[in-house]
């Protein structure tokens, strides 16, 4: 049976780890919702407005990871471009 501080921990690492995941997600959707507004597509600003950045489905939990190396910015408009490319170019529909 784990400890109370053990419990703690867990229950405190979970949270963080959620935490990052949505901040993550979040900040995508804005870099996204930011592209559409500027190309004034009305109707997806609307879908963008309703996703939830709660989803875990675009996370690798299961990969090995090192935290010894420095690590470099996130390229947010490289993910956009990704996500854009993936679904047809700038003027389709996600």
């Amino acid at each position: 049976m784990k400890t109370e501080l053990e419990q703690q921990i867990w229950s405190d690492c979970s949270r963080l780890l959620a935490n990052c995941v949505i901040y993550y997600n979040a900040c995508i959707l804005s870099e996204l919702l930011e592209r559409t507004e500027q190309r004034e597509d009305h109707a997806l600003v609307d879908k963008f407005k309703r996703i939830s950045p709660v989803s875990w489905k675009n996370i690798n939990f299961y990969g090995q990871y090192s935290f010894l190396e420095p690590m470099s910015s996130i390229d947010l408009s490289g993910i956009a471009d990704s996500l854009e490319a993936l679904n047809g170019g700038k003027g389709q529909r996600v």
